[in-house]
């Protein structure tokens, strides 16, 4: 669980590092883009397709680290007081979470393959660069769910409480 709990930190620390970075560089070409249009008149088109680069990036990346974070929003649709019930729903959650990441991560790689032969109009880069996020956010979604299972089993075998996403407690 320490070697999981480690290389998640890391994946996490990297995947901020470059969300920041490309939130970066998406302010700068939309700034370099409206400066250009509007007051050197010169139209440069190929900062859109820079923008949607990082757009889409910093999407797949954020939503691994939120889902390892448990920062999505959830309903809570039974009372505190069911303690097994409530921990039952949390690992089914779990699981749907870890069935969607897998499928993020196998239909995201198949997409980028067939992709892969396709070039951007006007940077002329691979599609498949940008569609790469889509599977790497997935595979780290798999770990991060995975980390969050083995913590709820834990939690669970000790009979102590269950930290639910959004932080409260059983």
């Amino acid at each position: 669980m320490r070697i999981l709990t480690t290389f998640n930190d890391i994946v996490e620390w990297l995947f901020m590092a470059v969300t920041r970075l490309m939130l970066l560089v998406l302010l700068a070409s939309v700034f370099f883009q409206v400066l250009s249009r509007n007051f050197l008149h010169i139209p440069v088109i190929w900062v859109e397709e820079v923008a949607l680069t990082c757009f889409v990036w910093c999407i797949m990346l954020g939503a691994a680290v939120v889902v390892r974070r448990q920062g999505h929003f959830d309903i809570a649709l039974i009372p505190d007081r069911f303690v097994r019930v409530n921990r039952f729903l949390l690992l089914a959650s779990y699981a749907i979470q870890l069935g969607i990441s897998v499928v993020l991560v196998t239909q995201g790689t198949a997409f980028v393959r067939m992709s892969m032969r396709r070039l951007t109009g006007n940077l002329g880069i691979s599609r498949g660069f940008i569609d790469s996020s889509l599977p790497i956010a997935g595979a780290a979604m798999v770990f991060f769910i995975l980390e969050l299972l083995l913590a709820s089993f834990e939690n669970v075998k000790a009979d102590t409480d269950v930290v639910q996403p959004g932080g409260a407690c059983e």
